[in-house]
């Protein structure tokens, strides 16, 4: 890589730290604030903290840059893989990596109209973006693991990381269906 390559390659790789970043102190930022207020009971759920000003306006602003954030991180990653597999790929895994942009950049599209939307003022169209949000970005997550999965179960030495894969997914899918 050159010089210029590799200083874009550094700002990328910022990303996925600056989604956490933003996302987790948007959240910490909005609850405290709505704590603060007495706007929400002690343990409040996330949405709530998005109610009433001015928390509000620190939630949707906070939550739509994660979800641009996350966009980019999601389109970035996509080019890269396609840039590493090589994009003549044939067959159906061609049109899953499409299909697996397309849930991802969805998804983000959702937590920002979520994040837009106060439960307060309009319930059922913020409930609604959170399960699209939530779907979405679990299918994303099956289809990315798919990927990775054919990947590591096509080399012998790299079959351990898969079968752990397969578990951590097992157990992350279970956790959240019985939580």
């Amino acid at each position: 890589l050159g010089g210029g390559e590799k200083k874009k390659m550094e700002g990328v790789s910022l990303l996925p730290l600056a989604a956490v970043v933003c996302s987790l102190g948007t959240i910490a930022t909005s609850c405290g604030l709505a704590t603060h207020y007495n706007h929400v009971p002690a343990y409040p759920q996330i949405s709530m903290c998005g109610m009433l000003p001015p928390e509000k306006y620190v939630f949707s602003i906070g939550m739509t840059v994660a979800a641009m954030l996350l966009s980019a991180m999601m389109v970035v990653n996509h080019f890269r893989s396609e840039k590493l597999r090589g994009a003549a790929q044939p067959g159906a895994w061609a049109y899953l990596a499409g299909a697996h942009l397309g849930l991802g950049v969805s998804s983000t599209i959702c937590l920002a109209l979520m994040a837009t939307v106060p439960v307060s003022e309009f319930p059922a169209p913020h409930v609604l973006f959170a399960v699209f949000f939530f779907a979405l970005i679990i299918l994303f997550q099956l289809l990315a693991s798919a990927a990775r999965l054919r990947d590591l179960f096509s080399d012998p030495k790299e079959i351990w990381k898969g079968v752990f894969m397969v578990l951590t997914l097992v157990g992350f899918v279970g956790w959240q269906s019985t939580g």
